[in-house]
């Protein structure tokens, strides 16, 4: 059933499905934040939270920092990797 897929999950991965998906979603921000010029509301947007402001909110939470202020301190690493990529 549902909930014994869910208490499993939990089990073996000591998180929630939500909170599994939610760090998911962080992790493709990240990378977003990084290697595109997308606005914050688009990537936020394309990482499953419907409201920006609360995406803000979530990705300050788990990372540290905002979304903008992480952009700023990787965007030049995440241009280094666009040359080598190229």
């Amino acid at each position: 059933t549902e909930r014994q897929m869910r208490a499993l999950f939990r089990q073996q991965t000591g998180m929630t499905l939500n909170q599994y998906l939610r760090q998911l979603g962080i992790c493709q921000a990240q990378y977003l934040l990084c290697h595109s010029e997308l606005l914050i509301s688009e990537i936020a947007a394309q990482c499953g939270f419907e409201d920006s402001n609360y995406f803000s909110v979530v990705f300050t939470r788990e990372t540290g920092m905002t979304p903008s202020a992480w952009r700023q301190q990787f965007e030049h690493r995440g241009q280094a990797e666009k040359i080598v990529l190229l």
